[in-house]
């Protein structure tokens, strides 16, 4: 923990005007950074006043410091603060400590998970505001813009941010190679999920927010479904995801036939190692194949209903509030549940097996394909 400590003078009869300058500047700190603060008058001494606060730690101080002192308002609060102070002794005392050893149950340092999730929104948006006023003063940054649940407007405190950053051709390679070093200007990261070949980083920072942060060139902004339907543009001055978004908007999903054909094979792949595992006793194999048998057949809901599914073993929002399956398909993926047991991990799948050829016979029709009935029976029947 790193505390603050100024000592200084108030003209007596300024004690009011004193209080509500703090009590403003208070707001303006809260959304930065997390602080707590005492404001002390002295017994001997009514002009005498000793302000502490407590931040978590020094690196999250200075790096908030410099977006707090940027704010006008809190500039002409410096000003006011000034003409409060006793003339004669207009010194303002600063020094910096360290905690080192707190005392007592009334002050707790460390936070429970519960505490922590109750300021998750407040913490990620203090993250989107670190990076605006970082990438809005980069002459280099094109546009930015957020998809996923930000952008469908169905986040919960828990989403991350999935940030897309669009850089000049010629600063892009530069930029993607230090895509962890930007992302430290936004917070304090506690691990990376990264590649470093990869376009994109995923910072996972000590408040618990999450930032997936891409970097593209102008030129690989192209129309796609994922711009039609998970854009929310921050900075684009020169129109350059807007048009492109706008341009999205007459696309639609629907499914291929290689797409198709991809589907139903790995279904048939996973289903038979699920027996393969079972019968050699390794079961966390069979559960992953069991696992990748019940995404098959929600992503084949997503086709049937013309939405695009997710990535294979992408399980993001197929459960939850925010699913966008009926009660009956929900329902089913609640049930096809099941533990180490053999015989238990059988049975689901026969159960997965019963609802695919259900929708391997919807999708066939809507391809306007034979769906091979007897096929698929005698490929399900080789494990059932």
């Amino acid at each position: 923990m790193f505390i603050k400590v100024y000592e200084y003078h108030i003209q007596p009869d300024k004690e009011t005007e004193y209080l509500e300058i703090q009590e403003k500047a208070g707001e303006i700190y809260s959304r930065h950074i997390d602080s707590h603060s005492l404001h002390l008058k002295s017994r001997d001494d009514p002009s005498k006043w000793m302000e502490i606060t407590r931040y978590r730690n020094e690196e999250e101080y200075e790096r908030s410091i410099q977006f707090i002192n940027q704010e006008e308002e809190i500039q002409d609060l410096f000003k006011q603060f000034q003409a409060l102070l006793v003339s004669e002794i207009n010194e303002i005392r600063e020094e910096n400590f360290h905690l080192v050893k707190e005392r007592g149950e009334e002050v707790s340092v460390e936070r429970n998970q519960e505490q922590r999730d109750a300021k998750l929104i407040s913490e990620r948006d203090k993250i989107k505001e670190y990076i605006k006023k970082d990438l809005e003063n980069d002459k280099h940054i094109l546009a930015f813009f957020y998809g996923g649940s930000m952008a469908r407007g169905n986040h919960d405190r828990y989403s991350d941010l999935d940030l897309r950053i669009v850089v000049n051709d010629e600063m892009y390679e530069e930029y993607r190679k230090n895509k962890k070093g930007r992302a430290e200007r936004w917070g304090d990261v506690l691990f990376y999920e990264d590649f470093p070949w990869a376009m994109h980083t995923v910072a996972h920072y000590k408040n618990f927010v999450k930032v997936d942060a891409f970097y593209y060139k102008q030129e690989d902004l192209r129309p796609s479904l994922y711009l039609k339907e998970e854009t929310q543009i921050e900075y684009d001055p020169n129109g350059i995801v807007t048009a492109v978004s706008e341009q999205s908007r007459d696309l639609y999903y629907e499914p291929s036939l290689i797409e198709f054909e991809v589907w139903r094979s790995k279904f048939f792949a996973h289903m038979h190692e699920v027996y393969r595992r079972v019968m050699r006793g390794e079961l966390y194999y069979a559960l992953h194949s069991l696992d990748m048998m019940r995404w098959s057949v929600a992503a084949g809901w997503d086709m049937t209903s013309g939405r695009q599914p997710n990535a294979p073993g992408d399980w993001s929002k197929y459960e939850g509030e925010r699913s966008p399956f009926d009660q009956r398909e929900q329902e089913l993926l609640a049930g096809w549940s099941t533990g180490r047991d053999p015989e238990g991990i059988l049975e689901v799948m026969k159960n997965i097996a019963m609802e695919f050829k259900d929708v391997h016979s919807r999708l066939s029709a809507l391809l306007g394909l034979d769906e091979q009935a007897e096929w698929v029976e005698e490929i399900v029947n080789m494990v059932v």
